[in-house]
């Protein structure tokens, strides 16, 4: 595991266009080479590079605590497709 990995940090997420604050980017942004480019500690420098002109940058800002896709998905059965 790398030193960005796990971490809460900004980072664009290119569906929103906008920047997002969490653990939940994607594996290669936290890999090593990627992580200087995608993954900031203040949601300006992320907006500030891939965003300038978002009015809604960051749109996320809270940090995720516990597993990253608690936030996302419902509490379903295993047996739901």
């Amino acid at each position: 595991m790398g030193p960005y990995q796990g971490s809460n940090y900004y980072f664009p997420d290119f569906d929103m266009n906008s920047c997002a604050r969490g653990r939940d980017y994607p594996a290669w942004m936290g890999d090593y080479g990627y992580e200087k480019h995608y993954l900031f500690v203040e949601g300006h420098e992320c907006c500030n590079r891939y965003f300038p002109t978002s009015s809604n940058c960051p749109y996320e800002t809270e940090a995720q605590h516990g597993y990253y896709w608690e936030s996302y998905y419902e509490r379903l059965p295993n047996s739901a497709p």
